[in-house]
């Protein structure tokens, strides 16, 4: 009965640690893989931060300083990301259509990061 018994009293032994191995494996791989998000969304702001600067140079260059710039970038479940740019500024508001076009043409051909970028003016 004794064998018996720290056979048993092994094998519980022998679970509990697999367990043990198992969670501390995960949790080192989940805190690389939350690094490495973290990374990749320092990677993302700073280029939208540049691509921000970018606009306003162009932006003041064309004599529409002081223009408000908003930027909402949707997330794709893939991580891809798409922004939204809309200025406000009473000049761009008189321009006609044509004009505006052009001018979100130009914002757009700027090449920091924007792949999928639509420029609006309000």
């Amino acid at each position: 009965m004794g064998n018996t018994e720290k056979s048993f009293g092994t094998k519980i032994i022998i679970v509990m640690l697999t367990f043990v191995i198992i969670f501390c494996i995960s949790g080192t791989v989940y805190c690389r893989d939350k690094r490495l998000s973290r990374s990749g969304e320092l990677s993302y702001r700073a280029q939208e931060q540049e691509y921000e600067r970018e606009l306003r140079a162009l932006l003041e260059e064309k004599g529409y300083s002081n223009s408000g710039v908003m930027m909402n970038s949707i997330t794709q479940a893939d991580g891809a990301r798409s922004y939204i740019i809309t200025i406000h500024h009473k000049k761009i508001e008189a321009l006609d259509n044509m004009e505006k076009s052009a001018l979100a043409a130009q914002c757009q051909d700027i090449k920091v990061l924007m792949e999928n970028c639509s420029v609006s003016f309000q």
